[in-house]
């Protein structure tokens, strides 16, 4: 039996490295290799670039505080630890290189250290697979626990969740996993360890703290009989509940403190998300309760529809029986809080999965012995179900993703300074460093209607080209009824526009993508302004829509067209957010001056210098301004105030050239 456990984990691993290294960061692409290529997962993404603000390669002080409330902080950690390994490497492939220089190198390609980050994640994957062996060896023997593994080994949602960074949803998994052994372990229930154990679950993802009341109900233990005649009574382990209550949140705490320790703003986190979670998700919601499509779509997609019903089957049969009902009750518990968001997601429920899959497998050793044919046809089936499914996965993974064929083809093709509009989940770009005039178009994928202002055809006037996302075309056209506006914004889009370049399904893969080439001509000056005045009085996430208005001037003023840069600057400056404020106050003045309007800019510029006195380009501006009014005075002093905000020897050679320019004039 070892030797068959050890083919298993042996198979579960070679499974878990198949294309581990597909959709890697890519540094050819010119984008943020830790958020800009969006061709990665988007939960690679986070984990790598959260772990690496708290120490950016050793150029800043270790920050432990990751910033996150909406997520707990232990995968963030662990993140941080494998990039941390990943330097000691790097000390060794590179000799002493600096800080500074390890930096620069994981600015431009990170890849490798993605790639441990993975590895890393693999492994655990592998792990809770041996876990499911050992909980299914203590419930019915060896049997069981093999069964067990394979239907996990084998599944293609497992496998894909393993080959990720630092999972969260498998890190919990693994968690719940040891948990769950030390409340089936032979002997009295570990409940301390299984506290702690709960509490780093909870440490990953929130939800698995409501584990813990498994873990009091274990505390319940029937005394054994003096005589067999002597009823056996109920005895119940106050102090080892107790302490599994005290070493949960202990566990907690030590996994993630910040979530604590700065309440005030992990609440803010918090609370954010929680109104993500709670509200329609366009396009995917099906109702305002997930638990229906969670019991007939999601655990059918998870595990196939064999292995779902064994499932069922075997942890019914499970409950009765001594300690299996600590492995039947973990996916009821898990689904309840889940079931009532909104949105039905596969990977809320991994930590389930070791649990469901020992109740599918209890259900197969449970068959009668002369159904032992039946018992591997039903296995085959379990293995076979899914499998059509994850192959295609698979080979759509190895492609390349058509948001950066869709980059590269716009990269060779369209100028940079042509304005371009992008969907979310189309190509990226970096206008800091690939210098592409171009900016997303707002999108929520919850609270949508608080972006809808955003999707009219007449805001597109002055842009050149715009790259569609089919999967956001595909989300407003599910829903249609609900987004009126979005979905009548693409069909503008499909009359109007002229397509240049569409995806190819079969070179890549990935939503469709089409850029289209918009008309020169799409509204009035006049027509805007009406549609604003209806637009500003709506509600919206202002500061989504204050920095569309600030990339929309920004990207006008970059082609020299100062009206429209000035347009958009007003209506950014329309809608309070701070964030945005500094931006649309230096894009609105710089406008101004070179439209020559010099009193509007100097009174721009100074109203700005109130709220933001550190912007040098401000101080520029209205020293530019001040000389058109024949204040050479003033100005000179407002070219010394940005010469001495300078940090750039460029810039302050062209301060100190104005200076000695008005001085030498005359006053």
């Amino acid at each position: 039996m070892n030797k068959l456990l050890l083919g298993i984990l042996a198979v579960a691993l070679a499974l878990r490295l198949w294309g581990i290294a597909d959709r890697l960061p890519d540094p050819t692409l010119g984008v943020d290799p830790f958020l800009g290529n969006t061709a990665v997962d988007e939960g690679d993404r986070r984990a790598m670039h959260v772990a690496w603000e708290m120490w950016r390669g050793g150029t800043k002080p270790l920050d432990l505080n990751p910033r996150t409330g909406e997520w707990p902080g232990l995968p963030f950690y662990l993140t941080l630890e494998l990039q941390l390994l990943y330097r000691a490497y790097d000390l060794v492939a590179h000799g002493s290189s600096s800080a500074g220089e390890f930096a620069e190198r994981m600015s431009h390609d990170p890849a490798p250290m993605f790639l441990l980050a993975r590895l890393a994640n693999a492994l655990i994957g592998v792990l809770t697979v041996w876990l499911v062996y050992l909980i299914g060896k203590r419930l019915r023997g060896p049997a069981l626990g093999v069964i067990a593994a394979l239907l996990l080994a084998l599944n293609p949602f497992h496998i894909l969740s393993s080959q990720r960074v630092s999972d969260p949803n498998l890190l919990a998994l693994l968690f719940v996993l040891l948990a769950t052994h030390a409340l089936v372990a032979s002997g009295r229930p570990r409940l301390w360890l299984a506290g702690a154990m709960i509490g780093l679950a909870a440490a990953c993802k929130y939800v698995p703290m409501v584990l813990l009341a498994i873990v009091v109900l274990a505390g319940f233990e029937r005394e054994e009989s003096e005589s067999e005649e002597e009823p056996r009574r109920l005895r119940f382990d106050g102090k080892g509940s107790v302490a599994a209550v005290l070493a949960a949140g202990i566990a907690f705490f030590v996994a993630s403190p910040f979530t604590l320790l700065d309440w005030g703003t992990e609440s803010r986190s918090v609370v954010l998300q929680q109104g993500r979670l709670l509200s329609e998700w366009v396009g995917l919601s099906e109702s305002s309760v997930s638990l229906p499509t969670y019991l007939t779509r999601t655990f059918p997609a998870m595990l196939g529809w064999p292995a779902y019903l064994l499932s069922i089957v075997g942890s019914v049969l499970l409950f009765p029986r001594r300690r299996g009902w600590v492995v039947a009750l973990v996916p009821p518990l898990l689904l309840l809080p889940t079931g009532f968001l909104a949105l039905a997601q596969e990977r809320f429920m991994l930590p389930a999965m070791g649990s469901l899959l020992i109740g599918g497998a209890y259900a197969l050793v449970r068959f009668p012995t002369r159904w032992k044919a039946a018992t591997g046809a039903a296995l085959a089936l379990c293995v076979a179900w899914p499998a059509p499914a994850y192959l295609r996965t698979r080979d759509a993974l190895h492609r390349p993703d058509t948001r950066v064929l869709a980059h590269r083809w716009i990269e060779a093709t369209i100028p940079r300074t042509e304005p371009l509009a992008v969907d979310v989940y189309g190509p990226e770009f970096d206008a800091e460093r690939e210098g592409r005039l171009s900016l997303v178009w707002p999108f929520l994928a919850t609270q949508t209607r608080f972006v809808r202002g955003a999707y009219h055809p007449e805001w597109l006037d002055g842009i050149r080209y715009y790259a569609s996302s089919g999967e956001v075309e595909r989300r407003f056209r599910a829903a249609a009824e609900r987004y009126p506006e979005e979905a009548a914004f693409h069909d503008w889009l499909r009359a109007h526009g002229t397509v240049v370049w569409t995806s190819d399904s079969t070179s890549g893969s990935g939503p469709r993508i089409e850029i289209r080439a918009l008309p020169d001509s799409v509204s009035t000056r006049a027509q805007r302004d009406a549609l604003w005045n209806e637009v500003v009085g709506s509600r919206m996430y202002s500061p989504r829509i204050a920095r569309w208005c600030a990339a929309l001037a920004s990207v006008f003023l970059k082609r020299d067209q100062y009206a429209r840069a000035e347009e958009w600057a007003s209506r950014g400056l329309m809608i309070q957010d701070d964030l945005s404020r500094r931006d649309l106050l230096e894009t609105l003045s710089f406008a101004q001056v070179r439209l020559g309007r010099a009193g509007a800019a100097e009174a721009t510029a100074r109203a700005g210098l109130k709220e933001f006195p550190g912007s040098q380009l401000l101080h520029v501006v209205r020293a530019m301004a001040l000389e058109g009014l024949s204040r050479k005075a003033d100005a000179i002093v407002e070219y010394g105030e940005a010469l001495r905000r300078s940090d750039n020897e460029a810039a302050a050679q062209v301060m100190r050239a104005q200076i000695q320019r008005l001085e030498g004039s005359g006053r």
